[in-house]
């Protein structure tokens, strides 16, 4: 599996996720707490891995989709440990 495929697996259990533990409702409002994802490690050793190794330039719009989804999710993660 290449890392493009790595993270597109991610975003699909994460949104699995999501589905097992949040209402749909909270899922379109974004009130959840992505913190609690049991593979966070295994998904920020992935993003390492592709911002060493990929040329994002190069990606297809639905392979950006997929990053993009996710450090959206890294970004309210980073909020909520980081607020002053």
């Amino acid at each position: 599996m290449n890392i493009i495929e790595e993270l597109i697996k991610h975003e699909t259990e994460v949104k699995e996720w999501l589905i097992k533990n949040y209402s749909q409702e909270k899922i379109d409002n974004e009130i959840y707490d992505d913190t609690g994802y049991p593979h966070w490690n295994e998904v920020e050793s992935t993003f390492e891995k592709a911002f060493n190794e990929i040329e994002f330039e190069k990606l297809t719009e639905n392979e950006l989709k997929s990053v993009a989804y996710l450090l959206d999710l890294f970004n309210r993660e980073y909020q909520l440990f980081n607020v002053n």
